[in-house]
This record gives C-alpha cells, sequence and structure tokens, in this order.
C-alpha cells in the first residue's frame, strides 16, 4: 500500500511540474518573448541531460577508475561526489552556475594531479578530468552558449606530464611501440636499441607521469589510457 502511494504521488509531481512548464511556455509565447522560450527549452533539456547522465553515473565512473585497484570503492563515492555536484548545479536552472561548478570542480581534480604524481591513482583522476571537460563540452552544444572563461591550460602541468616526457626520441618510441601491444623489458630494449639502466629511466619518465603503467603480475609495460589520448594527438599532427 505504502508503495502504491508512493507512486502516485511521484506521478501527481511529474504532473504538476509538468502544468508548470506548459504554463510557463504558453506565458511565453502569448507575450511573443522569444528569448524567454528559448530559455525554457534550453533549461528542459539541461534537466533531461543531467537526468541522463546520472542514470549513466555507474558506467562514467568505470571509465575513470581502474577496477582492479583496492581503493576501488573509496574512490567511486569521491568520484561519484564530483559529478552529483555538476549535475545538483543544473537544478538551479542558471547556466553559469553549472559552467561555474565545473570549474570549481576541475580545480579540485588538478590539484589531486599533481599530489598524484607518480602514483596509482594519477590515471583515475586524469580520466575524471576528462570526463569533467566532457561536461562542459556537453552543456555548451546542448545551451549554444559559450561557458565564460572557460577552463584552462594547466601550462605547468602539461609540459612536466606530456612534453618533457616526450621529449627524448627513446621515450616517444617507447609509448608509441606500447600503442600497438604490451611489451616486457627485453622487447623494449630491443625496440629501441637501449638496455639496462638507460632504458630503465626513460621507462620510469613514463610511469611517473602515468603514460604508461606495468603489469605486476606480468612485468610487463602497456600504455594507458591517458597514454593513448596523447599518442592519438601525436598521430593526428603527424
Amino acid at each position: 500500500m505504502d508503495l502504491e502511494v508512493s507512486v502516485l504521488d511521484e506521478v501527481k509531481e511529474q504532473v504538476n511540474r509538468l502544468t508548470r512548464e506548459i504554463n510557463r511556455l504558453t506565458v511565453a509565447i502569448k507575450e511573443n518573448q522569444t528569448e524567454d522560450l528559448g530559455d525554457i527549452i534550453i533549461s528542459n533539456h539541461l534537466k533531461l541531460y543531467a537526468e541522463h547522465e546520472k542514470e549513466l553515473l555507474p558506467r562514467t565512473l568505470e571509465r575513470c577508475l581502474n577496477k582492479d585497484c583496492t581503493n576501488n570503492q573509496k574512490c567511486q563515492s569521491t568520484f561519484r561526489d564530483y559529478l552529483e555536484r555538476v549535475f545538483r548545479s543544473l537544478e538551479t536552472e542558471d547556466l553559469q552556475n553549472t559552467f561555474n561548478s565545473i570549474l570549481e570542480e576541475l580545480e579540485k581534480v588538478r590539484n589531486k594531479l599533481e599530489k598524484a604524481q607518480g602514483t596509482n591513482c594519477f590515471e583515475c583522476y586524469s580520466g575524471l578530468e576528462k570526463e569533467l571537460l566532457l561536461q562542459w563540452r556537453n552543456l555548451e552544444k546542448i545551451s549554444g552558449k559559450k561557458g565564460g572563461r572557460g577552463p584552462t591550460y594547466n601550462v605547468e602541468n602539461l609540459v612536466n606530464q606530456v612534453l618533457k616526457p616526450l621529449s627524448h626520441p627513446i621515450r616517444l618510441t617507447i609509448l608509441i611501440e606500447l600503442g600497438k601491444a604490451s611489451l616486457g623489458f627485453s622487447d623494449l630494449a630491443e625496440k629501441t636499441g637501449t638496455k639496462g639502466g638507460h632504458l630503465l629511466f626513460h621507462l620510469d619518465q613514463l610511469l611517473e607521469t602515468g603514460l604508461v603503467f606495468q603489469n605486476r603480475k606480468k612485468g610487463d609495460y602497456s600504455i594507458s589510457s591517458r597514454g593513448r589520448e596523447v599518442l592519438s594527438s601525436l598521430e593526428n599532427l603527424s
């Protein structure tokens, strides 16, 4: 019985919400307030988008997080909070407020990235940063409006985490080879013509910046999702 009452209340709330939206649209049309009408339509689209993204949140978190990490469950909760704060901001019906919310979350994530250099957390936070930037682009597409000043490049981080690690031909060769398949140390030595401590030095540079990772069980090296994204960007330039 309680379940039936709960469902009925939810249906009534949905009907009331739709009625309010119809009334707002009717007033805007009667008064020929095309700007207001456009804002109402955009607001509705953004609400639908937020509901859709909330439903897909478990899949989004899977893309960001390493499922084999022992901190997976704890980080799921933390990462969920980042994204849900953005979705809740859409309920204010103030688009700029949502853009500001994304900028705030990006700043927090980038601070985490700086501290996570050389750890297993780096790739996961890179994935979260990517998702927040995707939310920004999607909101611009839906609304047809630019989000003010927009996300800025973290120049120092870009230099230290991408440009410097790939500035040496051996490190770039390693990334390219790992982009084809996971390889062991001896395989990489053969591919690069480099051995021992010299090769290990270059691998450490890529490991610390999260462009590659080492399989602890097998001992071989693989390109990370972030490394693959960087490699894809370089392919477009070549």
